[in-house]
């Protein structure tokens, strides 16, 4: 069962403040992309393995 948005549909606060906190210390778009990409590739396969772990559980499901 997915998650439903907030009732005001605002932003998950790290996704909205991440860039603004990178900007206002004046790092550049680089640090900010770096630390995004990082992010992800650690876990994508975090969430496969997991996910792969179980053999009964199969996501998704159509």
């Amino acid at each position: 069962m997915g998650r439903r948005p907030a009732p005001d549909r605002t932003a998950h606060p790290s996704a909205s403040v991440a860039p603004l906190v990178v900007m206002k210390a004046g790092s550049g778009w680089s640090f900010l992309l770096t630390s995004v990409l990082a992010g992800a590739i650690i876990i994508v396969p975090v969430a496969l393995l997991a996910n792969h772990a179980v053999k009964q559980r199969r996501y998704p499901a159509f």
